[in-house]
């Protein structure tokens, strides 16, 4: 069978390329179930630190707590609580709200490694 100017070796490659294409053999590929899941599971995390720093401090008062402390906490919350920070209380009542927040997330089923809390 003749094929319509284009060689039948040629197409048989590129129907091949295009199906490995669609099953996401070539470029980024598809997102898998589980790292929605995990994106979303990270984004939620961070929602609940976000209102847990907010219920704390609300809780406890602003009193004795830093304006670096402060900051450098919605740095964390504002990069999506992904970065890899050590923000470290100095005053008791940053070691209070450290701990409070600790409880919290652990408390919404979060690691105990979550909170950006750490001193070197």
């Amino acid at each position: 069978m003749k094929s319509r100017g284009i060689p039948l070796a040629r197409t048989g490659v590129m129907s091949m390329l295009a199906m490995v294409a669609a099953i996401g053999g070539i470029g980024p590929g598809p997102v898998s179930a589980t790292d929605r899941q995990a994106d979303g599971w990270t984004a939620r995390k961070c929602s609940l630190y976000e209102a847990s720093v907010r219920d704390a401090i609300s809780l406890h008062g602003p009193e004795g707590l830093r304006m670096e402390f402060l900051t450098e906490n919605q740095k964390f919350i504002d990069a999506g609580c992904t970065a890899r920070v050590e923000i470290c209380p100095m005053t008791h009542e940053e070691w209070r709200l450290a701990d409070t927040l600790l409880k919290m997330t652990m408390n919404e089923g979060m690691a105990s490694t979550f909170v950006p809390f750490g001193c070197p």
